[in-house]
């Protein structure tokens, strides 16, 4: 199996979602378990932390998780053309 193919796929169907906010949580919903779910909105709360200026032990504290799990936010948040900082950007 072709993973890039796999991985396009995906992202193709994340943009045909578009604005649609019901159809993306029912899409995600079935795609990933509650459990997977919970752990990307906790990444996402990671990366906004970190991006407000929180160190990552302050964040570790806050959301009550390791710094092993911040430090992979925090160095994707390192590349400045990377995806986490242009939503950011995108999102003001």
């Amino acid at each position: 199996m072709n993973k890039q193919f796999d991985k396009n796929e995906l992202i193709n169907i994340f943009s045909k979602i578009g604005s649609n906010k019901k159809l993306l949580q029912d899409f995600l919903s079935d795609l990933l378990s509650s459990r997977e779910f919970a752990e990307l909105v906790q990444r996402w709360q990671i990366v906004k932390e970190l991006d407000s200026g929180a160190t990552q032990r302050e964040v570790a504290r806050k959301l009550k998780t390791t710094v092993v799990t911040i430090n992979r936010g925090a160095r994707m948040l390192n590349n400045p053309s990377g995806g986490f900082n242009q939503i950011l950007r995108k999102l003001g």
